[in-house]
């Protein structure tokens, strides 16, 4: 029975030190865990994208582009429906993507019928008024853009196939691609956070992709099952904000993902695992005693 009791305490130990070992080695599982906060209806028209200067709300539909408060998405503060101007309408221009705002300025990725040059068109954040363009740029589609305010720099990427995202400077130069490690579908929204991009996809799931600019890896960061759209993100406040449209009802939906829990405190698992390797060991060394003891 002491044999028996010894061999278990052994395979035990074993566990106890792989489980530290993964703390040690940084294992997904130990890794923060984000976690829906909220789900709320928004206006239907709050469709494609949406960004915030901390002050506002802005949004985006296909055509349409419209600021809202801070505190209250249903409190709408300025409205341009027809937000494309009739010369880029001409030039075949016909979808606006996920927004940016920088600097008093809305980002606002541009497509056109054919998806050949797309641009990014800019607006008054106050009034919401077309300001001018940067582009066209050499991507074919562009559902997204997003401004790094650490090197002034704006990225993109394709919408399908996406192994790469393009960085251009302020002026619109190509200036950098960063190789991705896995090919990205039905990419739709973006977000830059420091050196990490947030990246929607509604890829079969409402995925929410994490990149090291870096280095290009590329993480699931949540999904969320619905047989929705996954559009826009934005982040405010160690949260991000994630549309997802509803096709053809009169609302559509805004989630809010805290990411700043964890689901265990890696510290305190390491403490309390080191403190039952202690407790195994003297155990073990007590089974070992009593068992040479009875032997002799």
């Amino acid at each position: 029975m002491k044999k028996v009791v010894y061999v278990l305490l052994v395979l035990a130990l074993i566990l106890q030190i792989a489980l530290l070992h993964s703390i040690m080695s940084g294992y997904e599982l130990w890794k923060p865990r984000p976690k829906i906060a909220s789900i709320h209806f928004i206006n239907p028209r709050f469709y494609q994208g949406l960004a915030t200067d901390g002050e506002r709300w802005f949004f985006s539909h296909r055509y349409s582009l419209y600021s809202t408060k801070l505190e209250d998405f249903q409190s709408i503060l300025h409205v341009n429906e027809d937000a494309i101007p009739s010369e880029l309408k001409r030039e075949g221009y016909d979808h606006i993507g996920d927004i940016e705002v920088y600097k008093g300025k809305i980002y606002a990725p541009l497509e056109d019928k054919l998806y050949t040059k797309p641009l990014i068109a800019l607006y008054s954040a106050d009034t919401l008024e077309y300001l001018g363009s940067i582009g066209p740029l050499p991507q074919k589609h562009m559902p997204w853009c997003t401004v790094d305010p650490n090197s002034e720099a704006i990225l993109s990427s394709e919408f399908d196939n996406v192994n790469e995202v393009y960085v251009y400077d302020m002026n619109g130069n190509l200036i950098d691609k960063i190789k991705l490690s896995k090919t990205l579908n039905r990419v739709q929204g973006g977000k830059i956070l420091g050196r990490h991009l947030y990246l929607t996809a509604d890829d079969g799931g409402d995925t929410v992709y994490k990149i090291d600019i870096e280095t290009g890896e590329v993480n699931v960061f949540l999904k969320i099952p619905t047989p929705f759209e996954m559009e826009g993100i934005e982040y405010l406040g160690e949260r991000l904000y994630v549309i997802v449209a509803i096709g053809g009802f009169k609302t559509n939906l805004l989630f809010i993902i805290d990411f700043s829990k964890q689901s265990i405190n890696a510290a305190t698992a390491s403490y309390l695992l080191i403190l039952s390797i202690a407790f195994t060991l003297a155990a073990m060394y007590i089974v070992a005693r009593k068992t040479r003891t009875v032997t002799q």
